[in-house]
């Protein structure tokens, strides 16, 4: 990279020049590697550094940054360049491996790390373990990332847990944050359903759940198929995972603008329930 720059500090760019080289071959170079290990963040700091002298000046002098890094990895409708903000943009690859893993269990990848690090388990609750790799280190990081966009998709209910699971379509964040009452704490949501009828048991609803989440779970379709559950992304429309939302997802989770109505209506409800208790 610091050969690159070299290079290009001796032409006479323009800033959209400069832009399209930062875009499409200095923050290029390290994609591969950031897609299968997190690189230190002092790696990315230096990355960071070149890409700035670059672009206030040459590489090979000091000039004076005239706007902080961060506005700058903003996006270009909010007043900034778009440029990547690295740390963040490994993490979202990462979390694309752990979506491969749980999309294609079948994969030789899938089956070696499932053999070694979660036999009896899904990747979602597998451990980091005492003796792992960098690699599956890397991929247990970029999880978080993973875990704060995925959802449930009901179908048989049989997948998914009504208290631990992420199933709401659109208030607490996907979570319920009633008491379990009669129900034991790892109960699923096919106990919920009404198989007879093929649609949901609303009086155990109503006895169950605060009237704001019951109107949530009963906007859920259910399929007299009964087709199984499935996990989606849920900042896609589409539920398949990308790399690019999920990195917006992680720039708006670190500036604190992230499900901001979800935040106020999860308090609203945490409210209510602690003035029924």
């Amino acid at each position: 990279m610091w050969q690159k720059v070299q290079g290009w500090g001796h032409k006479n760019l323009s800033w959209a020049g400069k832009e399209t080289l930062v875009k499409a071959v200095i923050q290029a170079i390290p994609t591969h590697v950031m897609s299968c290990m997190r690189i230190p963040k002092v790696t990315g700091e230096e990355i960071n550094r070149i890409i700035r002298k670059f672009w206030w000046g040459n590489a090979d002098n000091n000039s004076i940054h005239w706007i902080c890094w961060n506005e700058m990895c903003s996006a270009k409708g909010d007043g900034g360049l778009g440029f990547k903000d690295l740390d963040l943009f490994n993490l979202a690859l990462l979390a694309k491996q752990g979506w491969r893993l749980l999309q294609n269990p079948s994969s030789l990848a899938a089956r070696v790390l499932k053999g070694k690090y979660y036999p009896t388990g899904s990747f979602l609750n597998a451990q980091l373990g005492s003796n792992s790799s960098y690699m599956w280190r890397s991929f247990i990081q970029g999880r978080e990332i993973l875990l704060i966009g995925l959802k449930w998709r009901v179908g048989d209910g049989l997948s998914i847990g009504i208290w631990e699971d992420t199933w709401l379509p659109n208030i607490n964040g996907g979570r319920i944050l009633s008491n379990p009452h009669t129900l034991h704490p790892r109960a699923k949501v096919w106990e919920l359903m009404d198989f007879t009828y093929g649609g949901w048991n609303v009086n155990l609803l109503n006895f169950l759940f605060h009237p704001i989440e019951v109107a949530d779970i009963l906007k859920i379709p259910l399929s007299l198929r009964w087709p199984k559950d499935e996990v989606i992304w849920a900042p896609n429309l589409t539920g398949r995972f990308s790399v690019r939302s999920a990195y917006h997802m992680a720039r708006r989770l670190r500036s604190g603008n992230l499900n901001q109505s979800f935040i106020l209506e999860e308090e609203i409800l945490e409210e209510e329930l602690v003035g029924e208790s």
